[in-house]
């Protein structure tokens, strides 16, 4: 069993007239026998986030985002914290969540290289056309 990874993704980014911005800090920790798990786990000591309570839509979008990056990196045996997010009331969405948390979980991974946020109507994450290319095309 490896130490919890801990990561931080900051998207800032403005494509086509839309601006995005979310910050999602995440710990990855191996769990013996099989993991999968996503939950929320804020510590309002440690401040710097946005309250769960009040931004439950930012909070499920990145919780999303967190399995879809385990998925994407074939991972089955990590539970995933969400330790906190930030955001604006103008350019945050529950998308640009999404997308900062599988960012966050692919960091915590050493994955991301092979991964970028794009913004196609929506915020999301994709492996990066040399990636793709590197592996025989595999999705």
């Amino acid at each position: 069993m490896t130490a919890p990874l801990d990561a931080e993704y900051r998207l800032r980014r403005f494509v086509g007239g839309v601006c995005g911005f979310a910050v999602v800090r995440v710990r990855v920790a191996a769990v013996a026998g099989g993991g999968g798990r996503v939950v929320t786990a804020v510590d309002p000591a440690r401040g710097a986030s946005a309250p769960p309570e009040s931004y439950g839509d930012w909070f499920a979008g990145a919780e999303q985002g967190c399995r879809e990056a385990l998925a994407l990196a074939g991972e089955s045996s990590w539970t995933v914290r969400v330790t906190g997010v930030v955001g604006t009331e103008v350019d945050s969405s529950p998308a640009a969540m999404r997308a900062a948390g599988a960012m966050a979980v692919l960091t915590a991974l050493g994955a991301a290289d092979g991964y970028e946020v794009v913004h196609d109507g929506d915020w999301r994450v994709r492996r990066r056309a040399s990636a793709v290319a590197d592996d025989g095309g595999r999705p």
